[in-house]
């Protein structure tokens, strides 16, 4: 009987932890686009860093859309 009233509860704590990653990884991306802003678009940096920063952007993207998707 024990093990059945905990399976609920480990299942919470899991999407629990799932919430609070994804509430950390909010909170990450708003950082890093004052980094980027601050450190990046409002200063003379060359282009090359600019593109290689883009293509860092891209693949997160990607990476969103693939847990989205679940793929």
């Amino acid at each position: 009987m024990v093990d059945v009233v905990g399976v609920p509860a480990q299942q919470r704590y899991l999407r629990l932890e799932i919430l609070e990653r994804m509430q950390t990884l909010k909170e990450e991306l708003e950082d890093m686009e004052t980094i980027v802003k601050e450190d990046y678009l409002n200063s003379d940096v060359d282009d090359s860093s600019i593109v290689g920063l883009k293509g860092k952007l891209k693949d997160l993207e990607n990476q969103i859309v693939k847990i989205v998707e679940n793929k």
